[in-house]
Protein backbone atom coordinates (compact mmCIF):
# COMPACT_ATOMS: atom_id res chain seq x y z
CA UNK A 1 0.00 0.00 0.00
CA UNK A 2 2.86 2.31 0.11
CA UNK A 3 5.02 4.24 -2.24
CA UNK A 4 8.15 3.59 -3.40
CA UNK A 5 10.10 6.43 -5.86
CA UNK A 6 12.65 8.10 -7.04
CA UNK A 7 13.46 11.94 -6.76
CA UNK A 8 15.08 14.59 -4.56
CA UNK A 9 14.39 16.00 -1.54
CA UNK A 10 14.78 20.00 -1.02
CA UNK A 11 14.11 21.39 2.22
CA UNK A 12 14.61 24.87 3.12
CA UNK A 13 14.13 25.22 7.29
CA UNK A 14 13.61 28.67 7.49
CA UNK A 15 13.95 28.67 11.36
CA UNK A 16 18.18 27.51 10.75
CA UNK A 17 18.22 29.36 7.94
CA UNK A 18 19.50 26.42 5.99
CA UNK A 19 18.94 24.15 2.97
CA UNK A 20 19.84 21.23 1.30
CA UNK A 21 19.22 18.96 -1.71
CA UNK A 22 19.26 14.87 -1.47
CA UNK A 23 18.90 13.08 -4.36
CA UNK A 24 17.50 9.13 -3.69
CA UNK A 25 17.32 6.53 -5.91
CA UNK A 26 14.34 5.07 -4.09
CA UNK A 27 12.44 6.86 -1.02
CA UNK A 28 9.72 4.77 0.58
CA UNK A 29 6.93 7.06 1.47
CA UNK A 30 5.19 5.08 4.47
CA UNK A 31 1.28 6.27 3.94
CA UNK A 32 -0.90 4.33 1.73
CA UNK A 33 -1.60 6.23 -1.54
CA UNK A 34 -4.42 4.05 -3.17
CA UNK A 35 -7.67 2.17 -1.72
CA UNK A 36 -5.96 -1.09 -2.04
CA UNK A 37 -3.30 -0.24 0.52
CA UNK A 38 -5.62 1.41 2.69
CA UNK A 39 -8.10 -2.00 2.96
CA UNK A 40 -4.80 -4.08 3.53
CA UNK A 41 -2.76 -1.52 6.02
CA UNK A 42 -6.85 -1.66 8.01
CA UNK A 43 -6.77 -5.15 7.66
CA UNK A 44 -3.61 -5.89 9.59
CA UNK A 45 -4.35 -3.56 12.21
CA UNK A 46 -1.49 -0.77 10.98
CA UNK A 47 -4.53 1.23 10.14
CA UNK A 48 -7.40 1.48 12.54
CA UNK A 49 -10.55 4.01 11.02
CA UNK A 50 -11.63 6.84 13.58
CA UNK A 51 -14.12 9.02 11.43
CA UNK A 52 -15.71 10.94 8.57
CA UNK A 53 -14.44 14.25 8.73
CA UNK A 54 -14.62 17.35 6.35
CA UNK A 55 -10.66 18.78 5.61
CA UNK A 56 -10.51 21.78 3.58
CA UNK A 57 -13.60 21.82 2.66
CA UNK A 58 -13.53 18.00 0.78
CA UNK A 59 -14.89 14.99 3.00
CA UNK A 60 -12.26 12.71 4.38
CA UNK A 61 -11.66 10.07 6.51
CA UNK A 62 -9.26 10.02 9.21
CA UNK A 63 -7.42 7.02 10.17
CA UNK A 64 -5.11 6.32 13.18
CA UNK A 65 -1.44 4.75 12.50
CA UNK A 66 -0.26 1.69 14.95
CA UNK A 67 3.10 3.34 16.41
CA UNK A 68 5.80 1.13 17.68
CA UNK A 69 6.29 1.70 21.63
CA UNK A 70 8.71 -0.87 22.43
CA UNK A 71 11.01 1.79 20.67
CA UNK A 72 14.23 2.01 22.58
CA UNK A 73 15.91 5.26 21.07
CA UNK A 74 15.09 8.49 22.70
CA UNK A 75 12.49 9.83 20.17
CA UNK A 76 9.84 8.01 19.13
CA UNK A 77 6.79 8.51 17.32
CA UNK A 78 4.08 8.11 19.69
CA UNK A 79 0.56 9.22 17.92
CA UNK A 80 0.04 9.41 14.30
CA UNK A 81 -2.95 9.79 12.09
CA UNK A 82 -3.75 9.73 8.62
CA UNK A 83 -6.30 11.60 6.53
CA UNK A 84 -7.36 10.25 2.89
CA UNK A 85 -9.49 12.28 0.45
CA UNK A 86 -13.29 10.46 1.00
CA UNK A 87 -13.47 10.06 -2.42
CA UNK A 88 -9.93 9.14 -4.22
CA UNK A 89 -8.48 7.83 -1.00
CA UNK A 90 -5.06 10.07 -1.92
CA UNK A 91 -3.57 11.61 1.81
CA UNK A 92 -4.75 15.12 2.48
CA UNK A 93 -2.63 15.11 6.11
CA UNK A 94 -0.39 13.25 8.47
CA UNK A 95 0.04 14.02 12.14
CA UNK A 96 2.89 12.40 13.93
CA UNK A 97 3.24 13.22 17.49
CA UNK A 98 7.14 12.42 19.18
CA UNK A 99 8.23 11.45 22.57
CA UNK A 100 9.65 14.59 23.19
CA UNK A 101 6.36 16.90 22.99
CA UNK A 102 6.96 17.98 19.57
CA UNK A 103 4.93 17.32 16.39
CA UNK A 104 4.97 17.07 12.59
CA UNK A 105 1.80 17.98 10.87
CA UNK A 106 1.92 17.87 6.63
CA UNK A 107 -0.61 18.65 4.50
CA UNK A 108 -0.45 16.61 1.22
CA UNK A 109 -1.47 18.51 -2.04
CA UNK A 110 -1.82 16.64 -5.29
CA UNK A 111 -1.72 18.28 -8.88
CA UNK A 112 -1.76 17.35 -12.48
CA UNK A 113 2.06 17.35 -13.66
CA UNK A 114 1.51 20.82 -16.02
CA UNK A 115 4.37 22.37 -16.63
CA UNK A 116 3.58 25.29 -14.89
CA UNK A 117 3.07 23.17 -11.91
CA UNK A 118 6.52 21.46 -12.26
CA UNK A 119 8.19 24.51 -12.01
CA UNK A 120 6.68 25.10 -8.55
CA UNK A 121 8.71 22.54 -7.82
CA UNK A 122 11.79 24.29 -7.75
CA UNK A 123 12.18 26.32 -4.27
CA UNK A 124 14.14 29.52 -3.95
CA UNK A 125 16.66 29.64 -1.69
CA UNK A 126 17.06 32.80 0.61
CA UNK A 127 19.65 34.80 0.09
CA UNK A 128 22.15 33.99 3.49
CA UNK A 129 21.04 30.14 4.37
CA UNK A 130 23.61 28.07 4.36
CA UNK A 131 23.69 24.55 2.88
CA UNK A 132 22.57 22.16 5.21
CA UNK A 133 24.52 18.21 5.36
CA UNK A 134 21.53 16.14 7.21
CA UNK A 135 22.32 13.25 4.92
CA UNK A 136 26.38 13.04 5.28
CA UNK A 137 26.36 9.38 3.57
CA UNK A 138 24.69 11.42 0.31
CA UNK A 139 26.62 14.50 -1.67
CA UNK A 140 23.38 16.42 -3.10
CA UNK A 141 25.00 18.75 -5.58
CA UNK A 142 22.41 21.16 -6.86
CA UNK A 143 21.39 20.57 -10.17
CA UNK A 144 21.88 22.68 -13.37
Amino acid sequence: GALSVSGTIIEVDHATRTWGEWHHANMYLGFPVNPAGIRRELASGSLQLIGRTTLRGRPAIELGMTTSSGSSGPLRVTTAHLWVDAGNYLPMRELLKFSDGKQDLSNFTFLPPTAANLAKLKPVIPAGYHRSNLYPDQQGKKKK
